[in-house]
């Protein structure tokens, strides 16, 4: 399903118990000038708590001029990486790196970064994204609409839920499982 901007708006405030929906971000309600003032935050926020496969990019990353003390080379971030996740090629132990601000600090030359990007638009999200982030979304309006901190605790619970069952989800994507019976067995049925 393609989602607006509105749609998750509705979606977090059904979530919080809230009586009245939107029709708009600008028309004049407290709810709407919640959800507009909220909306980007939140989306960012949620955007940084998995490696959501919609907004997964992977760039070489641009080299700076300035030597840093502590590591060989400085590079500056992607516009618009919100997490960076790792140098490539991945590999355990991961590839050291330090973010500090708009500038990326490792020892790798010519690095190239795996990061997950800013995704304003809604169309792009998938539907295990768009529940999680309608429930963080639920937990941030929960102060300014409802003044309920239990609410906004219970909300943060389920958007954490949510993020564990897309890493679930995410994980078994792809496998295929393997039949415990051998080819002369499958040929007969």
């Amino acid at each position: 399903m393609s989602y607006t901007q509105v749609q998750i708006c509705n979606l977090a405030l059904t979530r919080m118990g809230a009586n009245g929906h939107i029709q708009s971000l600008s028309e004049a309600s407290e709810e709407a000038y919640s959800c507009s003032r909220l909306f980007d935050p939140t989306l960012r926020a949620a955007l940084r708590m998995y490696a959501w496969g919609f907004a997964t990019e992977t760039d070489t990353l641009a080299l700076l001029s300035e030597t840093p003390d502590d590591y060989e080379y400085a590079y500056s971030l992607p516009s618009g990486c919100v997490r960076p996740l790792y140098i490539l090629p991945k590999q355990d132990p991961p590839l050291a790196f330090e973010v500090r601000g708009n500038k990326l600090y490792t020892d790798v030359e010519e690095a190239v970064l795996k990061y997950t990007q800013y995704v304003d638009n809604p169309g792009m999200y998938d539907d295990a994204f768009v529940e999680a982030f309608s429930y963080r979304l639920a937990a941030d309006l929960a102060l300014p609409l409802a003044s309920d901190v239990a609410l906004q605790e219970r909300m943060l619970g389920l958007a954490e839920r949510s993020v564990s069952a897309a890493k679930v989800a995410d994980a078994r994507q792809g496998k295929s499982v393997r039949s415990s019976h051998s080819d002369i067995v499958s040929a007969r049925a």
